[in-house]
């Protein structure tokens, strides 16, 4: 993932972080016409500034993720966001070619191998060095981040294959899958699986059963999961309204569903 990418998705969450927030401090129906206001707020500008800098400055490894830590514990306010953005660490390092190789760079490996066999030993050596990067990358993220993660890598997968991305579809093939590392964490989905038809219901009825949530994890994520599996939105309109007029968690509901809705909307 480039770094302009990172830092739009990173924008993207503060920004409906800061929709949520605002929303909450007026205390009054919010209106489409507040969103430019609350995403300009001064605190989050700053936020965004100090996140920007980290991405550009140390978006090349895992220090990355200790800039990025660094500029929550100098702005607690979006303390919230912590582990979401160690999401976007993730998968911004992931992508990246310090990280790993799509199959044209493998290709084109396996041809200058072909053609020059001298060159075994430097790819060995780097082979090795690439090795060490994902065990340290692996060591780094086994007990950080959130589900929106896999949420992300599902729609990923979706903008790949070209497909639609949908609830169904996400919890049978990439929640119940087997072979998915989504599996050992089935139980986390459980109310989410009991509730799959909830995506055909009413706005109020998702946003009042997203508010019933008590684990913590399907309580940030369940209300912006089925918003956007339910309507995509490439530009806020009555979802996030709804949202943040409507949901008990209405800073961190924005924060999901905007960012959701910003990555699948990237080309």
């Amino acid at each position: 993932m480039e770094t302009n990418t990172a830092t739009k998705l990173v924008h993207a969450l503060l920004e409906g972080y800061a929709w949520g927030v605002g929303a909450q401090q007026a205390g009054t129906p919010s209106k489409l016409d507040n969103l430019n206001t609350w995403g300009k707020a001064e605190e989050f500008f700053k936020c965004r500034q100090a996140l920007d800098d980290a991405f550009i400055h140390k978006g090349g490894g895992p220090e990355l993720m200790e800039a990025v830590d660094a500029v929550v514990d100098a702005h607690p306010q979006i303390e919230e966001l912590r582990e979401i953005l160690a999401d976007l660490v993730a998968l911004h390092l992931i992508s990246s070619t310090d990280y790993g190789m799509d199959s044209d760079e493998e290709l084109e490996r396996d041809e200058d191998e072909d053609e020059d066999e001298d060159e075994d030993e430097d790819e060995d050596e780097d082979e090795d060095e690439g090795d060490a990067k994902w065990a340290a990358l692996e060591m780094l993220f086994e007990t950080r981040g959130t589900e929106v993660l896999h949420v992300l890598s599902y729609l990923g997968e979706c903008k790949e294959t070209g497909s639609e991305p949908g609830l169904d579809d996400f919890l049978n093939h990439f929640v119940l899958d087997e072979d998915s590392e989504t599996q050992d964490d089935i139980f986390v989905y459980e109310e989410l699986i009991k509730q799959s038809e909830l995506v055909e219901g009413t706005l109020k009825q998702v946003i009042q059963v997203g508010n019933a949530q008590r684990e913590e994890v399907m309580r940030d994520l369940f209300t912006p999961l089925m918003l956007f599996f339910r309507e995509r939105e490439s530009q806020p309109d009555m979802l996030t309204l709804a949202v943040l007029n409507q949901s008990a968690y209405p800073a961190i509901h924005s924060a999901i569903l905007r960012l959701l809705n910003v990555f699948w909307a990237q080309a």
